[in-house]
């Protein structure tokens, strides 16, 4: 019996110790299991935060029902919605694909496997849609599989890809514009061609092209809704915009043209500006301005390109102007040639032959012959003088770049010019009648205008009169209503054919069957002379019934002469 309660004790000390034991094994599981819940709490808390406040939108989705299962903080915030909103849509509702979209790259799969990359929109709770990049895979969660959508907001990198092509576009427009303004060394094709760049380049809807003259700049090519006159107008260096671009040679942009106190409207509609003056080497050339009703149009980097590309036109206009200007010399040069060659070659062999028969019949001439010989030659002597005198003009109208204009007493000048006339009056028998008692006042440089009448005088009594009657040489003046005055010589001669008027002011022109032979440099000379003081020359007539030579000079308004 004792033994038995012996063994008892003995028992329960060891099962005394294997409780212990236990007890010292589940305290350890247990502080285990609760490093092991701190941990996991540590990581879940890791998990939410990365989830959360991920700076991309994250989506969980069931891969079947499209139906949107969690999303982050970032989500919502970005596109508008509560947590509990996203959760009663699919992504269906959210993402938006436009296969017109450029920006919109085809889904490709990225280096890490089974991840899908593409963009599209995803719908803003107020309408508005996001240009975002979405990378999608599958992933288990939990005990199922769905797909995770890491949606990142590429608003910037969209603009800065717009904004880098839309610089690639530019820069393409210029290089074609550097090829078409050198295709050709026109100035009209020049201003069409820069015109239409920059119409382009800065999608305007109007604008226009003015150079500059001798005193004024003149629209010379237009788009747009312009006024039927406003090509060919004149541009003020005193009033408007372009007007104060003209006088301090520096280029503007006027988003506001309401706000501008100098601002006068060619379009009504016209809200921004841009004028930008032509200047090449330092001349100026004209001006560039374009007009838009929707001044988003016009960008700062817009701009800054239409300065490139009139800087290249402005270069394009004056390379066109010299060719043309190197053209027309070398035509003149061709032309001196053929004056020297032809007309003074005929009077000089002339002088040689009637010289010639001066010195080997000399002794055998008498007196009367003699004296009738060197006449001969005096008169065809005068004839090379007057021949080299007119080239000399010529060359002294190209030549002279600034005139020194004055208001003209036009009867003085005429009766200079009909003095220098006298034995041709006489010869002819001609009739000289002026018709104004008082001519009107223009501006011009007195030496030239006396030999423009002068020429045209000479011309009415070459080619006026008939066989029955003598010429009748008639001058006048009108004053005309745009600020110019046009002064006239009408013959009584048979009139001149349509065909022969159009050629008629270029280099050695002559009438067929006129009885007096020129050289053909008087009218070209005239013309030359009559554009350089800012005038054009003209001829009216028709077979049968005269010819009306004219000319027009600035009016001297408000100017009268004592």
């Amino acid at each position: 019996m004792q033994q038995s309660q012996e063994k008892t004790s003995e028992q329960l000390a060891q099962e005394l110790a294997a409780a212990r034991k236990r007890i010292a094994e589940l305290e350890t599981a247990e502080t285990q299991y609760r490093q092991t819940q701190a941990e996991l709490k540590e990581v879940g808390e890791r998990y939410h935060n990365l989830f959360e406040y991920a700076g991309d939108a994250i989506f969980i989705i069931d891969p079947n029902t499209l139906q949107i299962l969690d999303v982050n903080a970032s989500a919502a915030r970005r596109f508008g919605y509560n947590r509990d909103e996203l959760l009663r849509l699919t992504i269906e509702d959210i993402e938006v694909f436009d296969p017109a979209d450029p920006d919109q790259a085809s889904a490709r799969e990225s280096s890490y496997g089974g991840t899908i990359v593409y963009e599209c929109y995803c719908r803003h709770k107020r309408g508005a849609q996001i240009p975002v990049e979405v990378s999608s895979r599958l992933v288990k969660y939990g005990d199922r599989e769905v797909l995770l959508n890491f949606v990142r907001d590429v608003t910037e990198r969209r603009q800065a890809q717009k904004a880098l092509r839309e610089s690639l576009d530019r820069l393409d427009v210029l290089r074609q514009a550097d090829i078409e303004l050198t295709l050709r060394l026109d100035v009209h094709y020049v201003i069409t061609m820069a015109l239409d760049a920059a119409i382009r380049l800065s999608t305007a809807p109007a604008g226009f092209i003015g150079l500059a003259g001798e005193d004024a700049v003149r629209v010379t090519y237009a788009i747009g809704p312009y006024a039927a006159n406003f090509v060919g107008s004149y541009l003020s260096p005193d009033t408007g915009i372009v007007g104060r671009v003209i006088r301090n040679r520096r280029a503007e942009f006027v988003i506001n043209v309401a706000a501008d106190p100098d601002h006068v409207p060619t379009i009504h509609k016209t809200r921004a500006m841009i004028a930008i003056p032509l200047v090449s080497h330092r001349r100026f050339i004209g001006i560039l301005c374009l007009e838009t009703h929707a001044p988003e149009c016009f960008t700062p980097d817009t701009f800054d390109f239409l300065k490139l590309l009139t800087g290249r036109v402005a270069i394009a206009i004056d390379n066109a102007d010299m060719f043309e200007e190197r053209s027309q010399l070398a035509q003149e040069l061709e032309a001196f040639a053929h004056t020297v060659a032809h007309d003074l070659k005929n009077p000089l062999a002339g002088v040689i032959g009637f010289a010639g028969v001066l010195v080997e019949n000399f002794k055998n001439m008498t007196d009367r012959d003699i004296q009738r010989f060197l006449v001969e030659i005096i008169r065809i002597g005068e004839k090379m003088n007057n021949i080299t005198d007119e080239l000399l003009l010529l060359a002294s109208v190209r030549e002279l770049d600034e005139v020194p204009l004055e208001p003209l007493d036009m009867g003085q000048i005429i009766y200079e010019a009909q003095s220098r006339l006298y034995q041709i009056i006489e010869e002819y028998g001609a009739e000289i009648v002026m018709l104004p008692q008082k001519w009107p006042v223009a501006w011009g440089y007195a030496a030239w205008i006396e030999e423009v009448w002068a020429n045209y005088i000479s011309n009415a009594i070459k080619y006026g009169g008939s066989a029955t009657a003598p010429p009748r040489v008639e001058l006048g003046a009108t004053v005309q209503g745009d600020g110019m005055v046009s002064f006239w010589v009408r013959d009584n001669g048979p009139g001149i054919a349509l065909e022969e008027q159009a050629r008629l002011f270029n280099r050695f022109a002559r009438l067929e069957g006129a009885r007096a032979k020129g050289h053909g440099l008087g009218l070209s000379i005239v013309q030359r002379i009559v554009q350089k003081l800012g005038g054009e020359v003209d001829v009216q007539s028709a077979p049968g019934k005269g010819s009306v030579f004219s000319f027009t000079l600035p009016a001297a308004d408000g100017f009268t002469l004592e």
